[in-house]
């Protein structure tokens, strides 16, 4: 099969990055031909001048964002000299904007559209503002109460030009005629797409992402109990949402309770709270018992992973998916998740992981103060988490899943009267 995959990549490294290169793999490993087509936010210039200069390189990435017809035309030129049978988009925002679903109408080629987070449905595409959930305009098609608390990096300029992008391609049909299929990562974010209306639930299936195994197999042999260090550990961005400052209040907490006891806290990932959480930990007393690590590379994770008695996910707000878990899990260490969150819905509560209660530091105190203390039992976790994971979020089945997504695009594509491509090997 011919794969066109279509990424705008986000300026600072994320989740959505990582999992668009890891499909382009898994699909060139299984034979099919994979086309990139992608932007980069690094070509949007935020110092551009300033007065009248500045003023219409804003306005020019305003109109890109509702429709870029650069990007319409190379996509089409794509099309017509590649002949894909599908076509992959992953985050068209800002810059390639919802075009590209009408050059592959006019082109006769299936879309599938993966939803890697909440953009349809909130301007920052988190469903969260001020350190907490917020669903104001889930339901609302005119999103105006986000332009006037400036949702969208703080600015009112910005959020009403995301409004209109998401307005007016509702009211002129764009999300539910031009899109054939739509892969929702998790049935949590299924569900809040069905709740938002935005999209036909029958459009809508769930694929989760996969954990790509980049290390030797000797990371993936059991680690012996005995071996394991009584350290717990965070992975990921810090970033508000992620919930790491309430991880640092759980973990005063849990040092005032457990006393002299040798439980350390390792904090592995960068991002926008970096310096705040630093200085967090340091007015406490507990610098000596949290480590920041920084960005790492998956293998230095996954080694301090295999060692970790247990991996803590305390996200406050409606994750999406939660790859850490897998990858910890993968390993045998099993994850303490907040819930409810698309995570939450992996883990079966004292089977493979333990749930807590969403922004809930005592609740999360107690839980980590259980698990220091039943080394044992959440050993016993960490295996059947394992077990668990081990096939039903591998690679192999990933790879089927998303080949029978886009053998229903094509056929559905099909009974709509647009002919596949003459390489189609399916149909």
């Amino acid at each position: 099969m011919k794969i066109i995959q279509a990424h705008n990549y986000y300026k600072h490294h994320g989740g959505e990055d990582t999992v668009v290169r890891s499909e382009c793999a898994m699909l060139e490993k299984h034979g099919h031909t994979v086309i990139i087509f992608h932007k980069k936010n690094d070509e949007i210039n935020d110092d551009s001048g300033a007065g009248i200069k500045q003023y219409l390189a804003l306005f020019t990435t305003a109109i890109k964002t509702i429709w870029n017809h650069q990007s319409y035309q190379q996509i089409r030129k794509l099309l017509q000299t590649t002949h894909p049978d599908i076509v992959h988009c992953h985050n068209i925002f800002p810059l390639i904007s919802p075009s590209i679903y009408y050059a592959c109408k006019r082109e006769k080629v299936p879309v599938v559209q993966t939803l890697h987070n909440y953009r349809l449905l909130c301007l920052n595409a988190y469903l969260f503002r001020h350190a907490s959930i917020c669903e104001d305009c889930i339901n609302k098609t005119f999103k105006l109460n986000g332009v006037r608390l400036r949702c969208y990096r703080n600015s009112a300029a910005g959020s009403f030009v995301v409004m209109m992008m998401i307005f007016i391609h509702h009211i002129i049909g764009t999300w539910k005629k031009y899109v054939t299929k739509y892969i929702a990562v998790s049935d949590f974010t299924r569900q809040k797409y069905i709740s938002g209306g935005i999209l036909p639930s029958n459009k809508i299936v769930t694929k989760p992402n996969f954990v790509k195994i980049c290390c030797d197999s000797t990371h993936l042999k059991p680690t012996e109990p005995q071996a394991r260090k009584p350290y717990c550990l965070f992975v990921g961005r810090l970033s508000p949402e992620k919930g790491c400052s309430e991880l640092i209040d759980a973990w005063n907490l849990l040092k005032h309770k457990s006393g002299t006891a040798p439980y350390r806290l390792i904090i592995i990932g960068d991002g926008p709270e970096h310096n705040n959480l630093k200085k967090q930990v340091e007015s406490t007393d507990q610098s000596n018992s949290i480590e920041f690590k920084g960005q790492l590379p998956p293998k230095e994770v996954f080694d301090i992973m295999k060692m970790a008695l247990f991996l803590v996910f305390p996200s406050i707000w409606h994750e999406t998916f939660g790859l850490t878990v897998l990858e910890s899990g993968i390993n045998g260490t099993p994850s303490l998740v907040s819930a409810p969150t698309a995570a939450s819905e992996i883990i079966s509560n004292k089977k493979n992981g333990i749930l807590f209660e969403m922004g809930n530091p005592k609740d999360l105190c107690d839980k980590m103060l259980w698990a220091f203390t039943n080394p044992d039992e959440i050993t016993k976790m960490g295996e059947q988490a394992r077990q668990d994971f081990a096939f039903a979020y591998s690679e192999q089945e990933n790879y089927n899943q998303l080949l029978r997504i886009y053998e229903d695009a094509i056929y559905k594509n099909m009974l709509r009267g647009d002919s596949p491509s003459p390489t189609c090997e399916i149909c």
